[in-house]
């Protein structure tokens, strides 16, 4: 249980039962308390199954193998009972886990209880990464390209081969200054509801957006400019418009205040096709560990049902409420 020294009906000490089942943090924090590498990047990068960061490349959720939770225990007991430091590391080394106080609870399960939070791995990461290295944003361009020119230039520029270069890196940048305005513009003309998180109309990066303000432009403000657009252009850019809707339906789907098998199939699509043809469209760029985080979020939608009841966002009002009562002062 709980202890404590005071509460607001009872001035002595109190025990309260209390009962820890779920994990739910950003995935940094949870890597570190589930007693995993502490970086996303680790060899054994995932919390779910066991793909490592040499197989980070398999989009097709049907070939991963979920972890074994009597295989974790055993290899965290073996962490736990080693004799010194050196045997320590080289067990961590060889497995990626280290023992950690909540293997104490007999109904823990390390494998069930650590949640992929959708604020940092859908609203933060994907989003964000998406304007970044998909639509490849950039003020500096007047007129970008339709995005099919390589993320990362091979060559060195010489006196030869720098104009083709610029071409290049032209071509790179499918939202240029002059997408932007038309953003910008439709931003201003747009009223939405006063319980709508409000974006700044003249926002440049996306290090600038909280999730929320992420989360409203992409599924709001980007698609009444985009479709406008995009809808009846290029065919390359056409595919761009119809991975992000992927992308958007998917975090749709994933929002909703109510979840069936249905919708976690429906997820599992969006987020799977979505992630192949980003591959596709943008070779360069790779796969990253919190973009294969996003396709297990269907399992979690299986396993706790809608994410009202596992995500951060809910949790943080309370959070905060709390930090703002003063409920910390202690009574004579």
């Amino acid at each position: 249980g709980v202890f404590f020294t005071c509460t607001c009906g009872c001035c002595s000490r109190r025990t309260m039962k209390a009962l820890l089942v779920p994990l739910i943090c950003n995935m940094l924090s949870a890597r570190q308390v589930a007693g995993l590498p502490r970086t996303v990047n680790a060899h054994y990068f995932c919390m779910t199954c066991n793909l490592d960061i040499d197989n980070i490349n398999i989009l097709d959720i049907k070939e991963w193998i979920m972890c074994d939770t009597q295989h974790v225990q055993c290899i965290t007991e073996l962490w736990k009972s080693a004799r010194s430091a050196d045997n320590r590391t080289t067990i961590f080394e060889a497995f990626g886990l280290h023992w950690t106080p909540l293997l104490k609870l007999q109904y823990w399960n390390p494998v069930k209880f650590i949640m992929i939070d959708t604020m940092y791995a859908l609203d933060i990461n994907l989003l964000k990464n998406h304007i970044r290295n998909l639509f490849h944003l950039n003020l500096k361009t007047k007129q970008g390209g339709d995005g099919s020119g390589p993320a990362k230039s091979t060559d060195k520029a010489t006196n030869l081969n720098i104009k083709a270069i610029c071409l290049a890196a032209k071509a790179i940048i499918a939202c240029g200054k002059n997408i932007m305005q038309e953003i910008w513009m439709d931003m201003h003309n747009t009223q939405l509801l006063s319980w709508i998180f409000s974006v700044s109309c003249k926002w440049s990066t996306t290090s600038e957006l909280s999730a929320d303000q992420t989360y409203v432009l992409c599924t709001i403000h980007l698609l009444i400019t985009l479709i406008q657009l995009w809808h009846n252009i290029n065919n390359r850019m056409k595919v761009l418009l119809a991975n992000f809707m992927d992308l958007i339906n998917a975090i749709h789907v994933a929002n909703m205040q109510t979840t069936s098998p249905g919708d976690v199939e429906s997820y599992t699509t969006y987020m799977h096709r979505y992630m192949v043809k980003a591959q596709k469209l943008c070779k360069d760029e790779g796969i990253k560990p919190h973009q294969l985080a996003a396709l297990h979020i269907g399992m979690m939608l299986e396993w706790f049902g809608p994410i009202h009841a596992h995500s951060t966002p809910y949790y943080k009002c309370y959070i905060n409420f709390m930090h703002q009562t003063g409920n910390q002062v202690r009574h004579p």
